[in-house]
């Protein structure tokens, strides 16, 4: 049967290039290699006796489905069948005097009718180029002409030089962990330290019904910033605070202990160590005074970041600009216009509660540092404090880079990915990511990570930080009002934007990705921490205010996850006042839930929020958010084929994402984030001594 079925490139384009013109065409005036002339003749050639591989690769194009008025319009043929054609030697010596060998090489073309994008798929001799495909397909069908031909390309793994500078990177890290394992296991076996008795070491626990601790905290020096900013150090005993539940062990015996300290290097050998690593990461035990609600909120809104990614960067952004992974784009779009669906709409609300969070503990460990130094940052102290960030977060976020610029290409492989690689973004901006200024210099090209636009603004909002901080800690009537009015810019400039008509792409970057459009949820975070910190979170609230807290908390939220329902468009009055303050709406929800939390009024709130499962894959958010996205991708785009759009389909994805997500980020902060932070500590304390 497929002896009667002429090739789809070969019909109607073959009849304008005779034999003989060496691949030009007298009646078009265009041309096409003599080589790919060549052998698509002899492919056609052997289509029409049903030579077998002729079959295969005629079977590898793209065919009419079924679900056209449903959006099925990309026709993806068979991919690996195409590539595995080998029309050589005997199989086509046949055909002509000249012998050639050639394979199967994958295209798609683009067609256009009206306002709607088909792609078809087509299996050509692997001496054609792009060109020459799209040459062919628009030479005999003017009626549809092709404006897009994208192929699959050779890739050889060893004479990539990006792959192999990757590999050997990671040979080096993995040599230096396997030292640094073995070598942590066999000291600990040789060598293990006696365990303090119950006559040094004693446990004071106090229950505290009001929420209150100690009037003497005190805070610990010898911490980290990030740690400062969510521990508390109590020196004559331990509070058990109900809503965060503090636990502190506090040492009867006042005559000090004499440790041996480890020399430098050991510390800084042994930091790579997985041996110590793992147990640090899957550890369920609450830090002592750790704001232990704050566990469970960054898990839930990591979750909801990537069930939004699920439905967004997975299945309705298209992998290439025409082309989408579902086959019923036009259902697939319904599953978030319904009431119900709201949460995948405004899932992006998550990132602000992110920004509150952070805004709050930077705040909280800042305000502790200034009570230290007399009101007065120190030169060291504000170097460690920009380096200790900066340090926090790049070298995993340098990796997440280098393993995207070497393997993307070699793992997101298949029909939908032919000419989608993040990695030739990544060489040109890589720079900007790692100074956190790509919004600013890559306003249009955000292909290279994109998600981590948050990143960014974060370390943007890091660094002015201390600027709010100290007016509010020096002078706080008008540190308040400065912070005012930085709130009431960005919310101005938001109105401003928004009222522009602005495409999706222009108002990402004008609007979406920009730190004076994106400051409120973060000032509403400072205003949190500071609170915070002045009121140690001992805060004595009549019932009634605490129940109308919650109440209306608990509406705001929900207004701002489903007023996007029906929402009259742009420009109408009630479209710019939500687009412009939902995320501040949603940031003062959340940061009521964790001051009720922390002062003693979450109830079964904080309960479920600072359960202890919730505290190792908190460990792992950072790495989290950085890593999950990779693997959408490349589980998308390698697709063999499309996939039917429905809630069992997001459920399922939505799950396995979270799971790989998180197994991925917990070897990159194994290898890599907890070395790195505990090598800047070596630096440091080296610096003090």
């Amino acid at each position: 049967m497929f002896a009667h079925k002429k090739p789809l490139v070969m019909v109607h384009g073959l009849r304008d290039f005779p034999p003989g013109l060496g691949g030009h065409s007298l009646i078009t005036n265009r041309t096409v290699s003599p080589q790919c002339h060549m052998d698509v003749f002899k492919y056609y050639m052997a289509s029409l006796s049903g030579q077998l591989w002729s079959v295969a690769m005629l079977d590898s194009d793209g065919q009419t489905p079924p679900g056209l008025l449903e959006g099925n319009v990309n026709w993806i043929g068979n991919y690996e069948q195409c590539l595995s054609v080998k029309a050589s030697g005997k199989n086509i010596s046949s055909l002509g005097a000249a012998k050639h060998d050639f394979d199967g090489r994958y295209c798609r073309a683009y067609f256009k009718a009206d306002k709607t994008v088909f792609s078809v798929a087509v299996c050509v001799p692997s001496t054609c180029t792009k060109s020459d495909v799209q040459t062919l397909i628009s030479t005999g069908n003017a009626s549809l002409p092709v404006f897009q031909v994208e192929c699959s390309r050779k890739m050889h793994f060893w004479g990539d030089g990006r792959a192999v500078t990757a590999t050997v990177v990671l040979i080096v890290f993995g040599i230096l962990i396997l030292i640094a394992t073995s070598a942590d296991y066999l000291r600990s076996r040789r060598k293990q330290p006696p365990s303090p008795s119950v006559a040094e070491i004693g446990v004071h626990a106090v229950a505290s019904s009001s929420g209150g601790q100690n009037d003497d905290d005190k805070p610990n020096t010898s911490r980290t910033d990030d740690e400062l900013s969510s521990h508390q150090h109590v020196d004559c005993g331990v509070t058990v605070h109900r809503s965060l539940q503090l636990v502190t062990i506090e040492r009867i015996d006042a005559t000090p202990i004499k440790t041996e300290r480890s020399p430098g290097w050991q510390r800084a050998l042994f930091a790579f160590s997985l041996y110590r690593n793992v147990p640090r990461l899957i550890s369920a035990r609450h830090t002592p005074g750790s704001y232990t609600c704050l566990h469970g909120l960054r898990v839930i809104l990591a979750g909801w970041i990537v069930l939004g990614h699920t439905f967004d960067l997975g299945l309705t952004l298209p992998v290439t600009k025409y082309a989408s992974v579902v086959e019923n784009s036009v259902g697939h779009q319904k599953l978030r216009t319904d009431f119900q669906d709201q949460p995948l709409a405004t899932y992006s609300l998550s990132v602000d509660g992110f920004f509150v969070l952070s805004a709050a503990l930077v705040t909280i460990s800042f305000s502790k540092h200034l009570s230290r130094q007399g009101g007065k940052p120190k030169v060291f102290q504000m170097v460690r404090y920009y380096v200790h960030r900066y340090l926090r977060l790049t070298p995993v976020y340098a990796v997440a880079i280098m393993l995207v610029v070497g393997y993307y290409r070699y793992v997101a492989v298949g029909p939908l990915a032919l000419e989608t690689d993040m990695a030739e973004p990544c060489l040109q901006s890589w720079w900007s990511l790692l100074l956190y200024i790509d919004n600013f210099v890559y306003y249009y090209n955000r292909e290279c990570l994109g998600w981590t636009w948050y990143l960014t603004l974060d370390f943007q909002f890091y660094v002015i930080a201390p600027v709010f901080v100290w007016l509010l800690y020096r002078f706080p009537i008008f540190g308040g009002i400065v912070l005012l009015f930085g709130y009431a810019g960005s919310l101005l400039a938001r109105l401003v934007m928004l009222r522009k008509k602005l495409d999706f792409e222009v108002l990402m970057v004008t609007v979406y990705m920009q730190p004076w459009t994106r400051f409120g949820p973060y000032a509403i975070g400072i205003a949190l921490g500071i609170i915070m910190y002045w009121t140690k979170c001992r805060v004595r609230l009549p019932k009634t205010v605490v129940v109308a807290g919650w109440v209306i908390a608990f509406g705001l939220s929900m207004a701002t996850v489903y007023g996007h329902y029906k929402l009259p468009p742009s420009p109408s009055r009630a479209h710019h006042a939500y687009m412009s303050t939902r995320r501040d709406v949603f940031a003062v929800s959340v940061s009521w839930l964790v001051f009720a939390c922390c002062s003693g009024y979450g109830g079964f709130v904080n309960r479920f929020l600072s359960w202890n499962a919730f505290i190792p894959v908190s460990r792992l958010t950072y790495t989290f958010y950085l890593i999950h996205p990779v693997i959408i991708y490349a589980y998308e785009y390698g697709r063999m084929q499309l996939v039917y759009s429905q809630y069992s389909t997001l459920v399922v994805l939505f799950l396995a994402y979270w799971m790989l997500g998180n197994m991925a980020a917990f070897v990159l902060s194994a290898s890599f984030e907890l070395p790195f932070m505990e090598l800047e500590k070596v630096i440091f304390s080296r610096k003090k001594a």
